[in-house]
């Protein structure tokens, strides 16, 4: 299960951080929903009300996504929550993707797995444990390169005549998986 919450930013478009995840996916069609059906699926941090209850889920897995958030530890935070004692919270990603990526566009945060614990390193070099003080205890940390997982991803292909000169193949990068059990 995939958990995203109100702090994504789909694109350039400068929405407030606090606006409900289904309110962009729906846009206006939003309003259209029952008041009830609104207010459930509303998400909005402060409000009380998330839509999705604390404590509820097996495992919650995010693939390649945390990077692209504006708050990733928030979005550890949240997903832990989501988790009842004993479930399961499985991150994976490419490694160190916004200096791979020299910060363009949605890769702002390099994050990478270190001794049980997730990572968080700004452009400025500032480093930060997002998973510190969170009921998280590390089942398994593995760092491969993405290519020996098999997988072909859609739209990522290599063109027919190969790569430019001087260009990296996404597949030779490091991928981090992390497992860690809600204590």
């Amino acid at each position: 299960m995939l958990w995203t919450g109100p702090v994504n930013r789909p694109g350039p478009q400068e929405e407030p951080v606090n606006t409900p995840i289904y309110e962009r996916a729906l846009g206006r069609d939003f309003d259209r929903l029952q008041p009830e059906l609104q207010e459930y699926f509303a998400l909005a941090p402060g409000s009380g009300h998330y839509g999705v209850g604390e404590g509820v889920f097996d495992v919650v897995y995010s693939s390649n996504a945390l990077d692209h958030t504006t708050a990733p530890r928030l979005c550890v935070e949240q997903m832990t929550a989501r988790l009842r004692p004993g479930g399961l919270l499985l991150l994976e990603g490419l490694a160190r993707e916004g200096s791979q990526a020299q910060w363009a566009g949605l890769h702002q945060h390099d994050l990478f797995p270190e001794s049980g614990s997730l990572i968080h390193e700004s452009r400025d070099g500032t480093r930060a444990d997002l998973t510190s003080g969170l009921p998280l205890r590390c089942v398994s940390e593995q760092v491969t390169v993405f290519r020996v997982w098999g997988i072909h991803s859609c739209g990522y292909e290599i063109p027919e005549g190969g790569l430019a000169a001087g260009a990296i193949d996404w597949r030779d990068r490091d991928w981090y998986t992390v497992l860690w059990e809600r204590t």
